[in-house]
């Protein structure tokens, strides 16, 4: 866009990666980071095997990382908070497929309920 005066500025943002949130028990909490290590390779496994175009000299890295967040669950009554894993992505169009991936109980043998996925990436 541009302001009042008619200025108008291209802004690029380090740092900021297309993301989706999924719950986690409390288990997977006291596991801490070994648990989070595990579900980034695991997404990166099966966002591989998902790829159409698999690059067969390098391996690609779809899951930029993964952090241990708090929030209250949106649908239904909770009167507290819920700890989730916030998953990362290098490239927003991958979010719907490890969404697909998750709730389909193709990541480390359970089915995760993936939450913000349906959030574009320009409104995250």
């Amino acid at each position: 866009g541009s302001t009042p005066c008619g200025q108008k500025a291209c802004v690029h943002v380090h740092r900021v990666f297309p993301y989706l949130v999924v719950p986690v028990t409390e288990a997977d909490v006291v596991e801490g980071e070994s648990f989070l290590s595990k579900l980034r390779a695991a997404c990166n496994s099966a966002l591989a095997q998902a790829d159409q175009f698999p690059s067969k000299d390098v391996p690609k890295l779809y899951v930029f990382g993964a952090v241990f967040v708090r929030g209250r669950k949106f649908y239904g009554f909770h009167s507290g908070d819920s700890i989730f894993a916030k998953v990362y992505l290098c490239v927003p169009s991958n979010v719907l497929k490890l969404a697909g991936l998750l709730l389909s109980g193709l990541v480390m043998g359970r089915s995760f309920q993936p939450y913000e996925a349906h959030i574009p990436y320009l409104l995250q």
